[in-house]
């Protein structure tokens, strides 16, 4: 191969693609009335999702304390927003400004709610006080009292020409107030606890609320007196009323059937018959992750419901439209089922990723480890994330066979379980099916390595961890298996005295490679598990291995900051990189061997060249350790997980860039010979404005120079030539504060200091300070100019003074010439 091919080959700029980043750690998630965003609260930011995606639109940044709650108006105009600092924050959506601020309780800010019109929001605090707002004057219209304890949830309701608005609270009580005239209507206490939620009907006739006492509440909102009861049997969190009249084909009347859609402490979404206190059946399936549901968000529209679980899962399930034609039958039983059907899921936060790995046969999933017993799928197209329930404890480790539909974890709690991938794009629910094929028991210690085997179809794959012990598992039987095998060992070795951290296979199958602790790397045979060879040399304990894909080399990378490259054949150690400030904690190969990939815990990802020995390009996007990277087959890209909770692509740009600056290349030197031919012509005014754009300030030297020489006794011109001091006078902005670039450096060399002050002078006679001091970079120009300009005016000055002595030796030899009538 030539060596032009071979420099092509080589990589040498990446850029991120696309980032999956944590978007929602807890509190209010709000869909907005068009169901086209989500706002979540992200610590003390408010971010603007994409509906059924976790793409971030726009950010509402905080003010520094964390967000205690927020709403948006059903007009998309505002967005309030309230934190532990007390202020509360009234945004522009449009403008993402915030045109109001002002301190509203003397008491955090609990729950916020905007009625229909959008011009009230309402705010409850954790003194008991509720107040109204009016959101275009900027004043409070209504200041209520009476509640006892924390106001936990607020909601307005127009009927007729009266606005009600519903508040419950940390005692159980909900008050009903009319804003009209200002006065509490009614004290409802028939909850025994906090009270989470209030939903009112279409036509405001009921309402219902609930509370972590266990049961759902129904009112009549004339009469304000309680309709029954309907015990659930778990403390709710939230509800939210779907009506058959959602429908554009039912019929809208008050005795079409209304359903409460429920979340709470068990964690799953419930549904009951708000009129005849009857529970519907829901065919969802159960999740074994210990969390709750703290928000039923109802789209009407879609026709679907959002759940929000305290694990930052964001999910979202259609609702069948059969619902209206069967609400007599519904009515009367509790046996009929909804049709309810996962659309999407988003993750909210990632917490710490430990490992990542393409998936797929044209790579479009990613499946990533974190700090969870769930192992999470992402489709990278759509970003939402499918959930599969994997072991009872965290993943530490996980592996994509290279038929990219197999897929191994392995976990703290001592197992390692061997899983079946299928893409699925049919039907409502677009999740992967992830089916579990085989499981391997026999670690005593957590499993921290997993790998495969390179041979279509897999053979065998190797697990290590915490016990120190390194078993192969025959992977044969898989393929005829149609359930979940219990794998067994080919062999099990007592490999090193420390935990291991990495394995490795070798592309052609038949080695094995593992790092420990120790600090060691050894070699082991993968058909018996004979120890080969160690390799000694790092100082530290060793985080990952990587076997080259075309030389008989191996590369690891070590706490001791170091990366090695070893001879498979004889031990001995080839090469070492040094560059990271941390310990390097992922390695691949990359460009057919060429190159190496290496993340560390300095947050950094560094590309290196093995034939040089150097570092070609960093990448620094991560603010924590990045654990884990995972290249694409094609090397068009490769994906890095860190423990600041991002998960960025990282796209292959290098034939851009070359392209790129071939382009700028042509460019120049067309460009350079157009500046040629203007000064040839002389053609100040191109020349100029053409060196200012080539960024040749040698070029212009020569020509003021030259313009300066040719009219030395051109007095009513700044640099010898009107003509050049018009084109001067007719500069830009940028053009301007290029040129004082250049002054600046020409003032530090007394060669062309005379230049550099002509060009000032120019400068300064042709333009109003005002205008010279609207470029934004004026200040530091004139700042590097005065100290030089200084020294140079003590020079000439000191030239001048001089020049007197020979004036006074000159005159002195007058009195020894003889008198001119002599001559």
């Amino acid at each position: 191969m030539s060596n032009n091919n071979l420099e092509i080959r080589l990589k040498s700029s990446f850029e991120p693609a696309l980032d999956i980043e944590s978007v929602y750690t807890n509190g209010k998630v709000v869909l907005s009335s068009d169901e086209k965003f989500l706002y979540t609260t992200f610590s003390e930011d408010i971010y603007q999702l994409e509906y059924g995606t976790a793409k971030k639109v726009s950010t509402f940044p905080g003010d520094s304390e964390i967000v205690t709650a927020f709403c948006v108006a059903p007009s998309q105009i505002y967005l309030a927003s309230a934190s532990r600092s007390m202020q509360i924050r009234i945004w522009n959506l449009a403008e993402k400004t915030v045109f109001r601020s002002f301190k509203g309780h003397q008491a955090p800010v609990i729950t916020m709610e905007f009625d229909e019109s959008s011009t009230l929001v309402a705010s409850g605090a954790s003194d008991s006080s509720i107040k109204v707002w009016d959101i275009k004057r900027g004043y409070c219209t209504h200041n209520l009292r009476g509640n006892k304890g924390v106001i936990t949830c607020l909601k307005f309701k127009s009927i007729g020409n009266t606005i009600y608005l519903a508040s419950g609270s940390e005692d159980g009580s909900i008050r009903i107030y009319n804003l009209n005239t200002s006065k509490c209507e009614a004290v409802l206490s028939e909850h025994v606890s906090v009270v989470r939620e209030i939903a009112f009907s279409k036509d405001g006739s009921i309402f219902i609320s609930v509370a972590r006492d266990s049961v759902i509440n129904v009112w009549n909102t004339k009469s304000k007196s309680l309709m029954h009861t309907i015990p659930v049997f778990e403390a709710i969190e939230s509800v939210s009323m779907y009506e058959s009249s959602s429908s554009s084909n039912a019929p809208s009347d008050a005795n079409n059937t209304k359903i409460a859609f429920i979340g709470g402490e068990r964690g799953c979404l419930r549904a009951f018959n708000v009129l005849t206190a009857k529970e519907i059946h829901l065919d969802i399936p159960s999740s074994s992750s210990e969390h709750i549901l703290t928000q039923v968000i109802l789209a009407p529209t879609r026709q679907e419901l959002v759940t929000v679980a305290s694990d930052q899962i964001i999910e979202a399930y259609s609702i069948s439209t059969q619902l209206d034609s069967k609400d007599d039958k519904l009515s009367g039983t509790n046996s009929q089922n909804i049709n309810v059907n996962k659309k999407w899921q988003v993750v909210g936060y990632n917490d710490e990723v430990i490992d990542v790995s393409f998936l797929g046969s044209d790579e479009s999933y990613l499946a990533v480890a974190v700090n969870s017993e769930q192992l999470r799928i992402y489709d990278t197209s759509t970003l939402t994330c499918s959930l599969v329930d994997a072991h009872s404890d965290i993943l530490l480790s996980l592996d994509v066979h290279c038929s990219r539909d197999l897929l191994v974890t392995g976990s703290k709690d001592n197992t390692a379980k061997v899983w079946k991938f299928q893409p699925n794009k049919n039907g409502d629910d677009t999740s992967p099916i992830v089916s579990l094929v085989g499981t391997a028991t026999g670690h005593t210690g957590s499993i921290g390595a997993v790998k495969f085997s390179k041979d279509d179809p897999c053979t065998f794959m190797v697990t290590g961890g915490q016990d120190r012990t390194i078993k192969a598992w025959n992977l044969n039987e898989l393929s005829e298996s149609k359930g979940n095998l219990t794998l067994k060992t080919r062999f099990t070795i007592k490999a090193h005295d420390k935990d291991i951290n990495a394995l490795a296979v070798s592309p052609n199958s038949k080695l094995i490679a593992s790092t420990s602790q120790d600090r060691t790397v050894k070699l082991w045979d993968a058909t018996n598990g004979a120890l080969i060879r160690t390799f000694t040399g790092h100082k530290r304990g060793v985080w990952a291995v990587e076997f080259s894909p075309i030389d008989t080399v191996c590369a690891t990378s070590s706490a001791d900051g170091t990366i090695r490259i070893w001879n498979i054949n004889d031990g001995s150690c080839l090469k070492t990189f040094e560059g990271h400030s941390g310990s390097p904690l992922s390695v691949k190969f990359i460009s057919s061997g060429l190159q190496l990939l290496s993340s560390g815990s300095d947050g950094l990802i560094k590309l290196w060249n093995i034939k040089s020995n150097e570092c070609d390009l960093t990448l620094d996007k991560h603010d924590d350790k990045v654990w884990s990277i995972a290249v694409k087959s094609d090397e068009s890209s490769f994906v890095s997980g860190s423990s600041d909770s991002k998960i960025i692509f990282w796209r292959d740009t290098t034939q851009e860039q070359l392209d790129k600056l071939h382009e700028k290349e042509s460019e120049n030197l067309l460009m350079s010979q157009a500046l040629e031919n203007y000064l040839h012509q002389k053609d100040y005014k191109n020349s100029i404005f053409l060196a200012l754009s080539l960024d040749k300030p040698y070029t212009l030297t020569k020509l003021f120079t030259k313009t300066m020489k040719l009219s030395e006794n051109n007095s009513s011109s700044y640099l010898g030539m009107p003509e050049v001091d018009k084109v001067l006078s007719e500069l830009s902005k940028d053009q301007l504060s290029k040129l004082l670039s250049y002054v600046r450096e020409w003032n530090t060399n007394s060669r062309f200091s005379t230049i550099a002050q002509a060009v000032l002078r120019c400068i300064f006679g042709s333009y109003s300070s005002e205008y010279l001091l609207s470029i934004p970079s004026i200040r530091g120009h004139i700042t590097s100019l005065i100290p030089y300009t200084e020294r140079h005016l003590s020079r000439i000055d000191k030239l001048l003074t001089d020049s007197y002595i020979l004036d006074f030796a000159l005159h002195s030899l007058d009195s020894y010439l003889p008198p001119e009538e002599d001559l």
